[in-house]
């Protein structure tokens, strides 16, 4: 009866040998993150160079009580620069009416320059000059 429990007991330790070594699982392939250049009001006027692939984030002031916003105010080549998405990071007080951050994302995809403009303007005031403009030169290389 030992002699079976034993063979029993040898066979599944085999079979979850075999079965271990034999895996299939595959081991992540870690991509690299992109460069990610970030740019505040300190650079308005500024020229940035990018990589192709990296990231652009413009971090600027802005207050969502008072409805004003940061928007694309112009055209971007988009053989060069896209805008990816736009972020309201909030204020680290719980005050109310406090001033937090927008964060804008672009990424470069191509060879050449463009502007970006960003207006700091309330949306259903269309005719309404912005109260604040941020300008960039963005060069993409690769």
């Amino acid at each position: 009866m030992k002699k079976i429990i034993i063979g029993v007991v040898t066979s599944i330790m085999g079979v979850g040998l075999v079965a271990g070594c034999s895996s299939t699982s595959k081991q992540a392939n870690p991509k690299s993150e992109p460069h990610v250049t970030t740019v505040t009001e300190a650079d308005n006027g500024r020229e940035v160079t990018l990589s192709k692939e990296s990231k652009l984030v413009v971090e600027l002031p802005s207050n969502q009580t008072t409805g004003y916003s940061w928007q694309v105010g112009g055209p971007i080549d988009d053989k060069v620069l896209v805008h990816e998405e736009t972020r309201y990071v909030r204020p680290g007080t719980n005050r109310i009416g406090a001033g937090g951050t927008e964060q804008l994302q672009f990424r470069a995809i191509g060879d050449g320059k463009t502007e970006v403009r960003l207006d700091y303007a309330r949306p259903w005031e269309r005719s309404a000059a912005p109260a604040k403009v941020f300008i960039i030169q963005v060069s993409v290389k690769e």
